[in-house]
């Protein structure tokens, strides 16, 4: 209720969400990006259920920050090509 009841909360929760999403990995080191994506999980969920309940409007924040957290976590397999079949 409190994106409803103050006009500038929501504007404001989403910048702070989307600056702790945007917080890259620090390492190449496979276990330690697990720990990371392992603490960005809550914060997509988060924002994936604002926009779910109309909190948040534009879908842009949300698939941003799938994209960011997905290129991060197979930023070891960049280059690499699946066989098929």
């Amino acid at each position: 209720m409190l994106h409803q009841r103050y006009a500038a909360f929501t504007p404001q929760l989403l910048t702070q969400l989307q600056r702790a999403l945007a917080v890259a990995a620090k390492s190449d080191k496979e276990d330690e990006r697990a720990v990371w994506l392992a603490r960005q999980r809550p914060l997509l969920r988060l924002l994936a259920e604002l926009y779910v309940v109309r909190v948040i409007t534009e879908p842009a924040p949300v698939f941003q920050a799938v994209k960011d957290a997905v290129r991060t976590g197979n930023r070891r397999n960049t280059g690499s090509r699946l066989r098929s079949g």
